[in-house]
């Protein structure tokens, strides 16, 4: 019920930061629309052959993953690229600038490399556990692949693995020019600004089931797998344009905190800005536990030089 409550105050901020200029509202919209005409027209279509053709040989199988791995890639390309533009025209706004529609496709424009690259490291963080979950088991794909990344990540750079990946879109959009390394950027401006062991304080759940494609792969009925993939890819379509565009509203707020100091994307709402990142769980058990053991050791006073 908690999560359910802070992912509608998240959703609910960050459609308020849209709708302060009806300019904003563009770049999502037009993100929707290209995500559908692609579903529709060529992933839907692609996705039923290769479904249809599983059943004969591992390299249909091999050929079905590497379509996945298309989809998503075209996917969050598409989001990303309009969050971009959505980031600039936000903060053109913010700076005193006049409402322009062409603003913020004209900025992303030129950062189609940096988001073709942040676009591949997320379609292959995401292809990795879906291999795990399809070739080896679905405990291991869901559960056990992900925990040990986001672990060794945590152990390696001593922050959450979502992170670089949540700060990355307003460095690409407003770091001038883009670094090279926008994930070591992203992860310093993290530390410097909130510390070690951090993860984002807010984050967007959304939940669906998708029964119909299960059976029409099995019985080979081709209007229910149509069905089902239509229902499949639109609700993956909605998720990632409503996710990527709270995850980027939201790293917008901190990279202002950070660079400039300025809390002007949420105003009033500190959770958004200087307390954009919270200690992870392990970060405070191992606090708690310093602190517990101190409290519990003797006391030492020094007192002119004599400890008593």
């Amino acid at each position: 019920m908690k999560a359910i409550i802070s992912t509608w105050k998240t959703l609910t901020d960050t459609l308020n930061v849209l709708n302060r200029e009806r300019s904003n509202w563009l770049y999502p919209l037009l993100s929707f629309a290209i995500l559908l005409v692609s579903t529709f027209a060529v992933l839907i279509p692609l996705l039923e052959q290769t479904l249809g053709g599983m059943h004969e040989t591992g390299l249909m199988q091999l050929f079905f993953f590497l379509v996945v791995y298309f989809m998503y890639g075209l996917l969050y390309f598409v989001v990303t690229f309009c969050n971009v533009a959505l980031l600039n025209n936000i903060v053109g706004q913010l700076d005193g600038g006049k409402p322009s529609r062409r603003r913020g496709l004209a900025a992303a424009l030129p950062r189609s490399g940096p988001i073709a690259l942040y676009t591949g490291v997320s379609a292959t963080k995401g292809l990795v556990s879906l291999l795990a979950k399809v070739l080896l088991n679905p405990i291991l794909g869901k559960v056990i692949v992900p925990l040990v990344g986001k672990r060794s990540w945590q152990h390696w750079r001593q922050l959450s693995a979502s992170v670089p990946l949540l700060m990355a879109v307003p460095i690409i959009a407003l770091d001038q020019p883009v670094p090279k390394q926008f994930f070591k950027r992203s992860e310093q401006m993290v530390k410097k600004t909130w510390g070690e062991q951090v993860k984002p304080a807010h984050s967007i759940l959304l939940l669906f089931a998708l029964p119909a494609l299960q059976q029409g792969a099995a019985e080979h009925n081709a209007k229910l797998t149509w069905q089902g993939l239509s229902i499949l890819l639109v609700a993956i379509s909605v998720y990632i344009q409503l996710s990527a565009m709270v995850n980027a509203i939201f790293a917008l707020g901190a990279y202002r905190y950070a660079t400039a100091q300025k809390s002007d994307l949420f105003p009033g709402d500190i959770s958004y800005t200087a307390q954009a990142f919270v200690k992870s769980a392990k970060a405070t058990n191992q606090g708690e536990a310093v602190s517990a053991s101190l409290s519990a050791s003797p006391s030492v006073i020094v007192d002119d030089g004599h400890l008593r």
